[in-house]
C-alpha cells in the first residue's frame, strides 16, 4: 500500500516538474517573441523616420532652388553634396541639372552611343544605342543593329519596342540588350525631362562630356578644371562637338536625399522638379519615389 502511494506521489511530482518545465519554456518563448516584436517595431519606426527625413530633405532642396538668395547650393553636375540637418537627422543632398544629362527621348543618337561606349565594347554599344533609337521612334523599321518587335519576340520578350517616347528612365531596362549592371551605370547620366537634343556643358558630368564627339581627353580635363574655378557664371569654352552642346535655363533638377539617423537607419528619396515662372505654382514634381539607401 505504501509502495503504491509512494509511486503515485512520484508520478504526481514528475508531472508537476514537467508542467513547470513546460510553463518555463512557454515563458521563454513568449519573452523572446515579445523582444523580437518590440525590436521589429522599433526598426519599422526608425525606417519610417528615416524615410520622412529623406523626403523632408528633398523639400529642403526645392526651397533652396526657389530661393534666389540661397548661398549654400551643391554644384549642378551632382559631383558635390550638401549635408543639412533635417528633423534632427543628417541628410546628404545632391542636386543636378537634368539638362546636363543625355535625354533618351530627344538626345542625339551619337550622344547615346558615346555614353554607352564608355561602359561596354563598341559592337554592343552600337547595338544598344540603335535599339534605344528603335524603341523611341514611331516606325517599325529596324536599324542595322537595332531591335524591333520581331527581335523582342525572338528573345522571348512579352513586349516589343514601344515605338514611342520613354515614359520613365527605368523603362530603359526593357530595351533589348540592356543589362542591370549597364543600366546602373547609365542611369545617373540619362533623363527624360530636359527635352534638348544636346547637353548643357555648364552642368554635365564628366561621363556626359566625354560622350560628346570631337572632345579630346586633354580638352575635357582643361574644361573641367576651368569650370570648377569659374566664378560669376563665366563658363569656359569647350572646344569640339559644339553641335552637341546646348545651354539650358536651369529650370529642371534631379534631387537625391539620403538620410541617416543616429540609430543607423537610412532612408533615400529621389525627385525631379520643374521650376516654373508661375507664383501660384512655383514648381512641378515630375518624379517622387523611394530609392536605394546609398549616398548621393
Amino acid at each position: 500500500m505504501n509502495l503504491r502511494r509512494n509511486r503515485e506521489r512520484g508520478v504526481a511530482l514528475l508531472m508537476v516538474l514537467w508542467m513547470l518545465a513546460l510553463m518555463a519554456a512557454i515563458a521563454v518563448v513568449m519573452a523572446t517573441t515579445a523582444r523580437t516584436e518590440s525590436r521589429l517595431a522599433r526598426n519599422l519606426v526608425e525606417e519610417v523616420r528615416a524615410r520622412a527625413a529623406a523626403q523632408a530633405g528633398v523639400s529642403h532642396a526645392i526651397l533652396m532652388l526657389l530661393d534666389p538668395k540661397a548661398k549654400r547650393r551643391p554644384g549642378p553636375d551632382g559631383d558635390e553634396t550638401l549635408t543639412v540637418d533635417v528633423l534632427g537627422s543628417k541628410v546628404n543632398l545632391s542636386i543636378r541639372d537634368e539638362c546636363g544629362k543625355v535625354d533618351i527621348n530627344t538626345g542625339w543618337g551619337t550622344l547615346l552611343l558615346g555614353l554607352v561606349r564608355q561602359y561596354t565594347g563598341d559592337e554592343q554599344a552600337q547595338a544598344l544605342s540603335q535599339a534605344i533609337l528603335d524603341w523611341r521612334d514611331p516606325d517599325h523599321r529596324r536599324r542595322p543593329r537595332g531591335a524591333e518587335d520581331d527581335d523582342y519576340a525572338t528573345a522571348h520578350r512579352v513586349h516589343g519596342a514601344r515605338d514611342g517616347l520613354f515614359e520613365t528612365v527605368d523603362e530603359l531596362q526593357q530595351v533589348l540588350g540592356m543589362s542591370p549592371g549597364l543600366y546602373a551605370r547609365l542611369a545617373p547620366d540619362i533623363t527624360i525631362d530636359c527635352l534638348n537634343a544636346g547637353v548643357d556643358p555648364a552642368s554635365a558630368a564628366r561621363a556626359v562630356l566625354a560622350a560628346i564627339p570631337g572632345v579630346e581627353p586633354l580638352e575635357l580635363e582643361t574644361f573641367l578644371r576651368a569650370r570648377g574655378a569659374a566664378q560669376n557664371g563665366q563658363l569656359p569654352e569647350l572646344d569640339g562637338g559644339e553641335e552637341y552642346t546646348e545651354t539650358s535655363p536651369a529650370q529642371v533638377f534631379g534631387i537625391r536625399a539620403v538620410a541617416e539617423l543616429a540609430s543607423g537607419a537610412r532612408g533615400a528619396w529621389q525627385a525631379v522638379v520643374w521650376i516654373t515662372e508661375d507664383p501660384s505654382r512655383p514648381f512641378l514634381l515630375r518624379a517622387w519615389r523611394q530609392i536605394g539607401g546609398e549616398n548621393p
